[in-house]
């Protein structure tokens, strides 16, 4: 079985930082996490809709949860072998 922690170095790596290139789709970005994402995501945890600076903010708990939540388990990543 696949390990998050494990795989988690190497988003940050790739995807450890705030983006808002205007020619990338995605808009804001921040570790990976899009303000769609993360709207979405505060949206069913029932938290005040984010903006860019809440996004900039965000906490490494929350980055976590959705790793997990709406990538991870949509992976179906724990059924991958390491």
């Amino acid at each position: 079985m696949a390990n998050i922690k494990k795989v988690i170095p190497h988003i940050l790596k790739w995807e450890g930082g705030w983006s808002n290139d205007p020619n990338d789709k995605g808009g804001p970005t921040m570790k990976g996490v899009t303000l769609a994402v993360y709207t979405a995501y505060c949206a069913k945890k029932g938290k005040p809709k984010p903006t860019q600076t809440t996004l900039k903010a965000i906490s490494q708990e929350d980055w976590e949860d959705i790793l997990k939540t709406m990538y991870w388990d949509r992976w179906k990543a724990d059924n991958i072998n390491n």
